[in-house]
């Protein structure tokens, strides 16, 4: 591996640090999205390394498909065939993977992902990793009491949670347009830190330990 993937791996290595570190800032998303612009501008500096950079983003299919929505705008590194990946989401949990007790799952997603490619002009096989932060809510099927008078409706009770999520997954570009692609990918998130379990109402919820997930992204780079 060239001396800019070092480089590159080494400022996400250090990208995450910074990122368990600041737990509390909401907008994990963005402060992703300045480290990484901060890796890239670092990785500038190694002058022996030819950068050849492409900025790019992409559609998830998944998460329109779940009530939901989701962006990742992308820059790759045409000499070392590393991607950064900033990504943002959101989606509602399907209810066949829900307990009994629980009528709904939205999770709000922000991800900082490094992308490998194993031949050049990001297209074919790639593997990547990455750290996320689930911003959950958890709808029990259980109902606030009306009130007495009957003006106010039943109300179903749900919690906020987060979750600190580690991802590995990878995937085939498929160019099917000039750099128009699509993207078959399969991902496995082990949850890392957060909260184990979540008192709603009467029950108590407990987001999973590990999630597989797979979809298919539609995507362009310039």
């Amino acid at each position: 591996m060239d001396c800019l993937a070092l480089r590159c791996f080494h400022s996400f290595y250090s990208t995450y640090k910074i990122i368990v570190a600041m737990k509390w800032i909401r907008n994990y998303a963005l402060a992703a999205m300045i480290l990484s612009a901060a890796s890239v501008a670092e990785a500038q500096d190694a002058t022996p390394c030819s950068m050849n950079p492409t900025l790019g983003f992409e559609l998830d299919a998944l998460p329109y498909l779940s009530n939901g929505w989701y962006f990742s705008g992308w820059v790759g590194f045409k000499q070392s065939q590393i991607r950064l990946r900033p990504i943002i989401a959101k989606s509602d949990v399907p209810s066949f993977m829900l307990d009994s007790d629980f009528k709904k799952n939205t999770l709000r997603v922000n991800a900082f992902v490094v992308d490998y490619f194993f031949k050049p002009d990001f297209k074919g096989f790639w593997i990547g990793t990455g750290f996320e932060q689930w911003n959950g809510k958890i709808t029990t099927k259980e109902v606030l009491p009306t009130s007495e008078s009957g003006i106010l409706p039943e109300q179903s009770m749900t919690k906020s949670y987060k979750s600190y999520v580690f991802t590995l997954g990878g995937g085939y570009v498929w160019k099917i347009y000039k750099n128009l692609y699509l993207n078959p990918w399969v991902a496995g998130h082990l949850k890392i830190g957060g909260e184990n379990n979540v008192a709603v109402g009467s029950k108590v919820f407990k987001p999973s330990r590990f999630i597989p997930e797979a979809s298919l992204k539609l995507g362009w780079h310039f």
